[in-house]
């Protein structure tokens, strides 16, 4: 008996997407539920970038509905979605108490990270995308010096407060073998060569275009509770270009939310695009009503498990 397919998918390599298209009303729906970024408007055909985490939501969908296409392209699809449940588990052993970190070179001598920040470097490594929130006095500049120990992560950019450029400066010389440039003013000038370059919030915005170049590999944001307007400033917008660029995302933070619960979902849509859907998805099914625009948190731990199982967020304690 021939399957009853619902439409057709096919992978494009020149722009490593996922092309679907034809879908019935009724399963293009419920593909839009799943792909939240695809606008709501469009009839397709739908583009999605061939990541795997996508191909595993694919995988799943086409499961459910089944959709015309090449073996070939079938069989890139399971690939795909076996990698990333394989990428999970992975990811998985690395917070387990027995895990044995890698050991990573490149700090001045006498200088040594401790296991717990090995152990987020591994995570890093594993995910590409994290926010890291430990309490005060836990080494979170040492842990973000650290993702430019990771392979392919220099040039690393950093980005901290305005009054804290010269204190990383300063701990960045004594830690690491880097070269380090502090960049000056909110006029862009050639860059001189260099491993990590340390950036103000308030630079952003000025040096957006540089950034988004291709050539950063890493970014690093201490403080990212800096971020938690999101897109609606300036620094926000200009952060969520540059990432979009960026392969490894890093935020670092003793203090992820300060008054809203869009907080928490501006920052993740910075370092994880589409996680926690579209902003109106994040508050009508995570918030109560409150203002209608910024909610409250209904079930804080029940975010932070969800945020923790999509390994985009550890949070540990002393």
């Amino acid at each position: 008996m021939k399957t009853r397919t619902y439409g057709s998918f096919s992978y494009c390599p020149q722009d490593n997407q996922w092309i679907v298209a034809d879908l019935e009303p009724h399963v293009s729906i419920r593909f839009k539920q799943l792909f939240p970024r695809v606008p709501k408007h469009s009839a397709g055909p739908f583009a999605l970038n061939a990541h795997n985490d996508t191909a595993a939501d694919l995988k799943w969908f086409t499961d459910r509905y089944p959709l015309q296409g090449s073996e070939q392209d079938r069989q890139y699809l399971i690939q795909q979605s076996s990698t990333f449940f394989a990428d999970q588990a992975e990811a998985e052993k690395i917070l387990l108490p027995s895990y044995t970190p890698s050991p990573r070179a490149g700090l001045k001598p006498g200088q040594a990270l401790r296991k717990y920040q090995l152990q987020a470097l591994d995570l890093v490594e594993q995910v590409r995308a994290l926010i890291l929130v430990d309490d005060i006095g836990l080494g979170k500049t040492y842990e973000g010096l650290g993702v430019g120990l990771l392979p392919g992560a220099l040039p690393l950019v950093i980005v901290m407060e305005p009054h804290l450029q010269s204190q990383w400066l300063e701990k960045a010389q004594a830690f690491t073998n880097f070269t380090i440039h502090a960049v000056k003013g909110n006029s862009p000038y050639s860059l001189p060569p260099a491993d990590v370059y340390l950036f103000k919030y308030t630079q952003l915005g000025p040096w957006v275009d540089v950034l988004t170049q291709g050539w950063v590999k890493a970014i690093v944001f201490d403080e990212i509770q800096q971020l938690r307007t999101g897109e609606d400033s300036g620094k926000g917008k200009a952060a969520a270009e540059i990432c979009r660029c960026v392969d490894i995302r890093v935020g670092l933070t003793a203090t992820p939310i300060y008054n809203y619960g869009i907080e928490a979902f501006n920052i993740v849509e910075i370092i994880r695009p589409g996680l926690l859907g579209t902003r109106q998805d994040f508050l009508r099914e995570w918030c109560t009503d409150g203002d209608g625009k910024r909610g409250v948190v209904k079930d804080p731990d029940a975010l932070g498990a969800y945020l923790r199982e999509a390994l985009v967020f550890l949070r540990r304690t002393k």
